[in-house]
């Protein structure tokens, strides 16, 4: 849609690695140091694209969408890692003991 693009160029205009990334790489990525993909960034900004003022959707990026989505998108993740039932400490500690073991 017009607002993912919109968005996509935003990225793209500011030079962003990921957006070179996304361009180059056709497959979605995790990225390190918190980095989003810029794929996920498009499509999650351009839900809510243009709806500040008259709440239509499909506008143009207004305002401080890239940064709300990815605010939005770092709690979400931060929410999912709060509901796995092992801490990354504990991931590497059995990681470890298999390594160990083998």
């Amino acid at each position: 849609n017009a607002a993912y693009d919109s968005v996509t160029k935003a990225l793209e205009a500011d030079g962003s690695p990921d957006a070179k990334l996304a361009a180059a790489e056709p497959r979605m990525k995790i990225l390190s140091a918190g980095r989003l993909d810029a794929r996920l960034l498009s499509a999650y900004a351009s839900m809510f694209a243009g709806t500040e003022a008259s709440g239509a959707t499909d506008g143009p990026i207004q305002g401080d969408e890239l940064k709300f989505a990815q605010a939005d998108i770092a709690a979400r993740c931060e929410q999912l890692l709060a509901g796995m039932p092992t801490t990354l400490a504990d991931d590497v500690s059995a990681l470890q003991t298999c390594t160990d073991d083998a």
